[in-house]
């Protein structure tokens, strides 16, 4: 699957937080995204208004797929 970012998440940088740096604080509420595809290493959201598309994981589920 495609994406238009691909975030990596941790405590000290967390999901909303970045989204609000990289889109705005227009698009950061996570109540503006929906799910739309997992697989072993990204979960993929789509914001419903513009149609960006967003990959993020964390450190650990990346280390974890290339084992």
């Amino acid at each position: 699957m495609k994406a238009d970012i691909f975030l990596i998440i941790s405590e000290e940088r967390p999901l909303a937080s970045q989204l609000a740096k990289v889109l705005g604080v227009e698009c950061c509420g996570l109540g503006n995204f929906v799910t739309i595809g997992e697989n072993e290493r990204y979960t993929f959201l789509k914001h419903w208004e513009s149609g960006i598309t967003v990959a993020y994981t964390s450190e650990e589920k990346l280390i974890k797929s290339y084992l």
